[in-house]
């Protein structure tokens, strides 16, 4: 029997970390949902910091053609470095207010799932944090992978080292890749993206295929098709160069070529952990799979 993983939907895709002049963004919330209406997205999460003087959450839009995710970060002390954390929520109910737990993360957590809402952490390398940092934090349901705003910041894009050691420890999250958009001169706008695969144009929709893991992070390549069958992780896409599966400790799987679009990929030495893909072109953009456990 084959399970299809992505390619049952056509595939709508979004943002869900992006600030506007309600916290230290540069352009008004309209503003920024019509650049990414004009960019081709489908959906935007605008999620202004959620500290002193605190914003109300953007829940309504005037901007057709785009979808607007109710959004916000939320930044609770404290991570073990004495940091305030940064954590991403989509979905966020109007009049969502979370004072009560700026000094308690774990409390955050419990009060974000309450809301029904979608909960990420927000730059890891950046944060400075680990996956038994996050287990003691509480469940969330995806780490960010790739975040824009950090290659102009602190050159910390990458979360994949967070992302696989929670796979490794059996935990079920995704990867996403983000913009962090500010729009203050730096180009941190339209180089990290999900490909979500919602039976509708909705938030609802939006929400319950990112808890369910049915997307794909991409910087452009497109994950076509995805599918499992007892043995074997079955790919199609758009011309790589590359094709990488990568699973618990060193445990690697590698196709390099000219314009490949499929791969066949034995379970046998991911058996028992999880296996995930990377796909690169030519000229670097690459796209990622959320781990599987196999």
């Amino acid at each position: 029997m084959t399970r299809h993983l992505l390619g049952v939907h056509p595939p709508l895709r979004g943002n869900l970390h992006t600030h506007s002049t309600r916290s230290d963004g540069h352009l008004r919330p309209d503003e920024v949902l019509t650049w990414y209406r004009d960019a081709g997205y489908d959906f935007l999460a605008i999620t202004d910091h959620q500290v002193e003087p605190r914003p109300t959450i953007t829940t309504s839009s005037s901007v057709d053609g785009i979808l607007l995710i109710p959004g916000g970060e939320f930044h609770p002390e404290s991570t073990r470095h004495g940091d305030r954390w940064h954590i991403i929520a989509a979905g966020v109910p109007a009049g969502f207010d979370a004072t009560a737990f700026d000094h308690d993360p774990t409390g955050l957590i419990r009060h974000l799932h309450a809301a029904e809402a979608w909960v990420s952490i927000a730059h890891p390398s950046g944060q400075g944090v680990d996956a038994t940092d996050v287990e003691q934090l509480g469940p969330v349901h995806a780490v960010e992978i790739y975040n824009e705003r950090s290659r102009w910041w602190d050159e910390r894009v990458d979360g994949w080292y967070l992302a696989d050691a929670l796979a490794s420890r059996g935990h079920h999250i995704g990867g996403v890749a983000v913009d962090d958009a500010h729009f203050d001169g730096r180009p941190d706008h339209g180089h990290g993206w999900v490909m979500v695969e919602a039976t509708d144009r909705t938030v609802d929709a939006v929400i319950g295929a990112l808890k369910d893991g049915r997307y794909y992070a991409s910087q452009g390549p497109r994950i076509d098709a995805l599918s499992l069958t007892a043995d074997t992780l079955r790919l199609r896409c758009t011309p790589v160069e590359a094709i990488f599966a990568a699973g618990r400790g060193q445990t690697v799987r590698s196709v390099i070529g000219d314009n490949l679009v499929e791969a066949e990929i034995p379970l046998a030495s991911f058996r028992g952990g999880y296996i995930r893909i990377t796909i690169r072109t030519s000229s670097g953009q690459r796209a990622w799979s959320n781990p599987i456990h196999v």
